[in-house]
């Protein structure tokens, strides 16, 4: 008889009749638990987005349906936001959109201790940290330094700049060069009348009270100073050729300031060029509003104004960074030092629309409309909140797959996992039933042949492999004498013929 090289094993109903609803109900459970599991850790897929809250997206609990897997499940299809890269010259917001900064300068030492310059800040969400400004620089803009529409509002101009230094705290590797946290230098702009100038996006007097007000002293100051430029150049300055630079800068050498420091006129140190090569050679804005105006101490009208100008100017963008008083007391902050900076305000709002001297600028009636009182119920909650870049960063988030690919993915996966357990399963219930007893590994005719063709004494030798058992056709020379170890070897018919 011819025979295949390939073989298959002999199969016979288990002897338990709880075995079939016990498998039943095993099969049950174990679909539905593998189905979940699948669901979770093979149903989702990544997807791009854009978000402007990297950590919020990451943590988001909504992106595996308010629950929070064990990572082993969900680490096939993780939250991940990449880095963000702000070049040098480039323009970001803060999320308390005050004011647009221009990044002009990023360093960072190396492990050698050496400061080491770059050309773009590598970002990722962290607060900024030790904000400080260094100075005000307030320009005035004449005929050919702005342009016709700006002129036709204003015949000067008024650009104001701060230039502040803040710092993040920089992961560092092992494998990199670098180490410490990351300094760079911004740079903030306003002009009332400029509208490619973006300022104050989020105008709220609840939420962001201290920048409401800040905003408020912007505009009504810069209105104030530019006029009073306007009527102190009068006579001397011909054809609207207004060009003058003023530079403010702390007086003060302490790293802490006080309260009286911040209220007096003697705040910031002063340097200044004007029209017709006119300076300042004085750095004392007392001085210089006392003075006679002559070489060297120019337009003492203007001097007030840009004292609480360069106020608003400094202390907004302190307060747009998160500064709250830790280098020097923020004036927009703390209610008796608004109260201070703002004591004329009611005063220049009031004369303004009868002494604005022909400048076509308004007041906006969104903003203050009188002096703050600190004494008013309920006081504003004044506050400078932490400070982040507003930037926006390419994040892959988790997505449950379609309808359609889910239950193939999941049905795959099924289909794998429940081949394992039914394989565990029948080696386990095969190995207990063959310890109990070794003939269930035998087929039911094998086994009532045995009886028949072992006598009882031999027949555990047989189960054993320790006894040769053979036919009667075996015997008389038939092609299947081979030795199977364990077995008895019988014919077909033997198997199936009745036993005496």
């Amino acid at each position: 008889m011819s025979e295949s090289f390939f073989s298959y094993t002999v199969s016979r109903k288990y002897p338990y009749r709880w075995f079939t609803p016990v498998a039943i109900a095993l099969l049950v459970i174990v679909t539905a638990v593998i189905s979940f599991v699948n669901v979770i850790t093979t149903g989702y897929e990544l997807v791009a987005i854009s978000s402007n809250t990297p950590n919020d997206t990451v943590r988001n609990p909504h992106l595996y349906g308010d629950r929070k897997w064990p990572s082993w499940m969900t680490s096939k299809a993780q939250a991940t936001c990449a880095d963000a890269t702000i070049p040098l010259n480039s323009d970001a917001f803060t999320n308390n959109s005050a004011f647009p900064y221009t990044l002009q300068k990023v360093s960072r030492a190396n492990r050698a201790g050496t400061t080491v310059t770059l050309g773009s800040l590598v970002y990722h969400e962290q607060p900024l940290m030790d904000c400080d400004v260094n100075s005000i620089n307030i320009q005035v803009l004449g005929r050919y330094t702005q342009n016709a529409r700006q002129s036709a509002v204003s015949k000067a101009g008024v650009l104001i700049q701060a230039y502040a230094t803040c710092s993040i705290d920089t992961d560092t590797s092992p494998t990199d060069s670098m180490s410490g946290p990351t300094y760079f230098d911004l740079v903030a702009s306003y002009n009332l009348i400029d509208p490619t100038v973006p300022r104050f996006l989020a105008r709220n007097n609840t939420a962001q009270p201290s920048l409401y007000w800040g905003e408020s002293l912007l505009q009504m100051y810069w209105m104030v100073f530019a006029r009073n430029y306007l009527l102190a150049a009068d006579g001397i300055v011909e054809n609207d050729l207004y060009n003058a630079v003023i530079t403010l800068t702390r007086s003060a050498n302490t790293t802490i300031g006080t309260a009286a420091e911040v209220e007096s006129r003697d705040f910031f140190d002063v340097s200044c060029f004007v029209e017709n090569g006119n300076y300042c050679n004085h750095s004392s804005l007392p001085v210089l509003m006392q003075s006679d105006g002559g070489t060297g101490t120019p337009y003492p009208s203007i001097w007030s104004s840009v004292d609480i100008l360069g106020k608003a100017m400094w202390f907004s963008v302190l307060t747009d960074l998160g500064r709250n008083q830790t280098a020097v007391p923020n004036m927009l902050v703390d209610p008796s030092l608004l109260a201070n900076l703002t004591s004329n305000y009611t005063a220049e709002l009031e004369a303004w629309p009868t002494h604005r001297d022909g400048m076509r600028v308004t007041t906006d009636p969104n903003l203050a409309q009188d002096s703050f009182d600190p004494n008013a119920t309920p006081l504003p909650d004044l506050n400078a909140t932490q400070s982040t870049f507003s930037i926006n960063y390419l994040c892959q988030v988790p997505r449950i797959k379609s309808g359609g690919t889910l239950f193939f993915t999941v049905l795959v996966a099924d289909f794998a996992f429940l081949h394992t357990a039914w394989t565990v399963l029948v080696l386990l219930v095969g190995f207990t039933i063959q310890r109990k007893d070794p003939t269930r590994n035998f087929c039911e005719g094998c086994q009532e042949a045995l009886h028949t063709a072992v006598p009882p004494h031999s027949q555990q030798d047989a189960f054993t492999g320790k006894v040769e058992t053979r036919t009667a056709a075996q015997e008389s020379g038939d092609s299947l004498s081979n030795d199977y170890k364990g077995y008895a070897s019988i014919t077909q018919t033997e198997a199936l013929s009745p036993v005496a």
